[in-house]
């Protein structure tokens, strides 16, 4: 039989301990996307969404979201004016499909690529929505499908 020293069982422990916190880590979900909800119709379709009007949750989008998180949520993102804002896909997990709409048209859709950025609308736009591409494909969201907005 093999006996240990007193160093080596805590040497041991320290390392299970170690394993275990990185597994916990790993499995952590991922932030809450601290943005108001809403609703918009697609398509003549009610669809949930996250209401991102105010800069900070603009800034934020689906960073550091997880894949769940991006599979199932939407983010639908407004300003008060037209605007030709750029987007990017850094610390984003997961493709991404955005729509953007110009008086409740879409005008042009993108395929996102995590890591890559530079993605603009081709007209000014007064809003934009991103979603999964399934979701995307799943409600029709081309051009020219119909976007009624939240009341501002």
């Amino acid at each position: 039989m093999i006996q240990f020293s007193t160093n080596r069982k805590l040497f041991a422990l320290l390392c299970a301990f170690t394993i275990s916190l990185g597994a916990l880590l790993a499995c952590r979900q991922s932030p809450p996307l601290n943005m108001p909800e809403g609703n918009i119709i697609i398509n003549g379709e009610k669809v949930p969404v996250l209401i991102a009007k105010k800069q900070r949750h603009r800034s934020q989008g689906f960073q550091s979201a997880s894949k769940e998180t991006i599979e199932s949520t939407k983010i639908l993102f407004v300003w008060s004016r037209d605007v030709e804002p750029v987007f990017h896909m850094n610390n984003v997990s997961a493709p991404l499909v955005i729509a953007w709409i110009s008086d409740g048209e879409v005008v042009g859709t993108d395929f996102m690529r995590p890591g890559e950025d530079g993605y603009r609308p081709p007209v000014p736009v007064d809003a934009a929505l991103e979603l999964h591409p399934k979701r995307a494909n799943a409600r029709d969201v081309t051009m020219g499908a119909r976007v009624d907005l939240p009341v501002q």
